[in-house]
């Protein structure tokens, strides 16, 4: 039998129940750690090929069947964990990159890589994300996805959802094809000097402040030379994760710099 070549292939210890998953991610794990602790290498999985159509999940959040035999692939992040673990998370960022920069090459580790955002979310970790969904788009494309909702979606609006803001941050336009606006935002981004990272940086999170009802001092989020100043104090590896617009990130940051803000002025007035 022929293959589709624009049928991707997926690790086999991602299909199964979840109970199955868990036991399968242990015993990979430790499997992967022995080749890693042997040769800083890790060892190519089986793999089976998924016709058009397939339905993925990618979160935990919204698989509500678990004991159903599916294709799940956030336990890629499972398996990084198992790997942690069987090595007593010695050097884990270490071996946390190798992981990614390995299962980037799979159609199922470049989907999880892509939509997991695990730190760091960096403009070199995440432009190689991109660079490999991009690489790998045309099969990722011919499967659905459950993501963070209970409706399957197409691949091209399952990066939307994750790149959105991405692209707000660092397209000044958007044209009609999504896979062009990304590779571009990712160019845009490496290319940009430290200080335009850093006024894109200040822009969103001004935006987000004048937008959500929790932040109570908008009008200091409003000064663009005290936010600038503010956001020059922040540890390299803080800054460096909002700087791909990761929403979470960029929101977290905020709401600890307001009630920073908060506290001061309680501080003043006692």
């Amino acid at each position: 039998m022929i293959q589709n070549v624009n049928e991707p292939s997926f690790a086999l210890f991602l299909y199964g129940s979840v109970a199955n998953l868990k036991r399968a991610a242990e015993r990979e794990g430790k499997r992967w750690a022995a080749q890693y602790g042997e040769t800083k290498t890790f060892p190519t999985p089986f793999t089976e090929s998924i016709s058009a159509g397939t339905v993925v999940w990618t979160n935990n959040i919204s698989d509500l069947r678990p004991e159903v035999a599916q294709w799940r692939t956030y336990f890629t992040r499972r398996l990084a964990e198992a790997i942690d673990d069987a090595l007593d998370w010695e050097n884990y960022a270490q071996v946390n990159a190798d992981f990614e920069a390995f299962t980037l090459k799979f159609p199922w580790g470049a989907l999880d890589a892509a939509v997991a955002h695990v730190f760091p979310n960096s403009i070199a970790r995440v432009s190689r994300r991109i660079e490999s969904v991009l690489t790998l788009w045309m099969p990722l494309d011919s499967l659905r996805y459950v993501d963070r909702d209970l409706r399957p979606i197409d691949f091209a609006q399952l990066m939307r959802n994750h790149y959105g803001s991405l692209l707000e941050m660092w397209l000044d336009r958007h044209s009609t094809d999504l896979r062009t606006d990304l590779k571009r935002a990712v160019d845009v981004m490496q290319g940009s000097r430290e200080e335009v990272v850093r006024s894109k940086v200040v822009a969103a999170l001004s935006h987000l402040a004048r937008e959500d009802a929790r932040i109570c001092n908008r009008d200091r989020f409003g000064d663009p030379v005290w936010l600038s100043e503010e956001v020059s104090k922040l540890r390299p590896e803080i800054f460096d994760n909002m700087a791909t617009g990761y929403m979470p990130d960029l929101l977290r940051n905020l709401i600890i710099m307001d009630e920073s803000i908060g506290e001061k002025k309680r501080g003043q007035a006692t």
